[in-house]
Order: structure tokens, then sequence, then C-alpha cells
């Protein structure tokens, strides 16, 4: 529930930012970036992946991909934490795509947001 609750900022409620997060497969996060991508009410994802076993790096690496298989046209924000989170972060900047990167979840929120604001 953290992540929704945080898109509750400066005491205005933001329901155009889709979340995912951890807990499903690298694959089933593709399909839900595609089902978002689909929903013209969905105006940013935050992707919002913590735990200490969670292997970032291949998480990253599944965001790159579809990314690049759906043409995403969304604001993205990405926050990371967990083990290989250097390795995830170099893959996800050294991408070319334009995904913004979060240091916690308070600032992946505040970005998210403010990419909608633009």
């Amino acid at each position: 529930m953290a992540t929704p609750d945080a898109h509750y900022v400066d005491s205005e409620s933001y329901s155009g930012v889709a979340h995912i997060s951890c807990g499903i497969l690298h694959v089933d996060r593709a399909e839900l970036m595609k089902q978002h991508r689909l929903d013209t009410q969905v105006e940013a994802i935050l992707v919002n992946i913590f735990g200490g076993i969670v292997n970032c790096a291949i998480i990253a690496n599944g965001i790159t991909k579809a990314c690049r298989e759906l043409e995403l046209k969304v604001p993205l924000v990405v926050r990371l934490e967990g083990t290989n989170v250097q390795e995830a972060k170099r893959i996800l900047s050294e991408s070319g795509l334009p995904i913004t990167a979060a240091d916690n979840l308070e600032d992946a929120a505040k970005k998210a947001v403010a990419s909608i604001k633009k």
C-alpha cells in the first residue's frame, strides 16, 4: 500500500500514476506495462522495487526490454532497492531510454506527479 499512498503529494491525489511493485515476475511486469500503456487514464508509471533478495539487475533488464517492445509513451519513474542495485541503476542509465531514476519512494512519487503536471 505504500506506493499508492505516496501518490498523495501536497494534499492532492494523482490517480493517473500507475504503480508496479515487486511480488510478480518480470514477464508479468511487461504485461502490466502493456496494459497501463493501453489505458488512456494512465499518465505516468512508477515502478517501485524494494527487497533484499530481489535482483534489481534482472528487474532493470526486464524494464528496459518492456520499454523498447512497447514503445512506452508515458513518463516512467523507477525506484530500485535490493541486490545488485548499482548494476541495475547502470543498466537503466545506459539504456538510452527516458527513464527517471528515484532514490526512495517519496522521491519517486514526487517525480511521477511532477511528470504529469508538465
